[in-house]
């Protein structure tokens, strides 16, 4: 009997120690129950939307991406999602005062860049962390450093991704955000429908600019 309990113990430790060492597992079951919770409002396009709304929202992937980063570090916190990101119209009016007040564009159809989702962790959020990541600065990011630096320690990464590619036919670039990542598959939230997504590794690797730009933003 003791025996049998020593080696269920190594075995749960094991599991254990496997998971501290890769969170992204959890992460993506966590991010995908907020996404759930908030009844996928976090959206650019949605079916019935006018086409005000549309046109103010249409450019506005990379603010989403980062109120979806957000409500998931809130839930992970505090059990629950961002209150405002339960309607479509209170999240529309979060957009534009971000784009007014901590941007500073007189327009919400300007596209945003990456020191943009930046200043909004750091200044109006007063979060911790907020790095750009790319394969142009000295650390030179790539898939498996985005893997072993950031998503196995639990942070969403926020990546941006060509126009006319597997992941994002439109015209102009997208931001996404990747929760999980293999050898083989990447899990993302596309804020222009606002659902979850999987799509293969060459796939991703394609649809990547080629600096492999990414945000990444972190309370803690």
């Amino acid at each position: 009997m003791k025996k049998l309990l020593l080696v269920v113990s190594l075995i749960v430790g094991l599991v254990s120690s496997a998971f501290a060492k890769d969170m992204s597992v959890g992460m993506y079951y966590v991010f995908n129950k907020t996404i759930n919770l908030s009844n996928h409002n976090l959206v650019q396009k949605y079916p019935g939307q006018t086409n005000s709304s549309f046109q103010n929202l249409r450019n506005t992937c990379g603010t989403m991406s980062a109120l979806a980063v957000h409500n998931y570090y809130n839930y992970k916190m505090y059990g629950d999602i961002d209150d405002f990101t339960r309607d479509k119209k209170t999240i529309e009016n979060a957009i534009v005062d971000i784009f007014h007040t901590t941007y500073g564009y007189n327009s919400v159809r300007v596209f945003q860049k990456g020191t943009d989702v930046k200043k909004l962790a750091l200044y109006r959020w007063g979060w911790d962390i907020a790095k750009i990541r790319s394969s142009s600065s000295p650390i030179y990011y790539d898939y498996n450093k985005m893997i072993e630096w950031d998503l196995k320690k639990g942070r969403p990464v926020i990546v941006l991704l060509k126009s006319y590619s597997p992941m994002n036919n439109h015209k102009i670039q997208h931001f996404v955000v990747i929760v999980y990542a293999t050898n083989k598959v990447v899990a993302y939230f596309d804020p222009w429908d606002g659902n979850m997504k999987t799509a293969n590794k060459q796939d991703f690797l394609y649809s990547w600019v080629n600096t492999n730009y990414a945000v990444v933003i972190d309370p803690r």
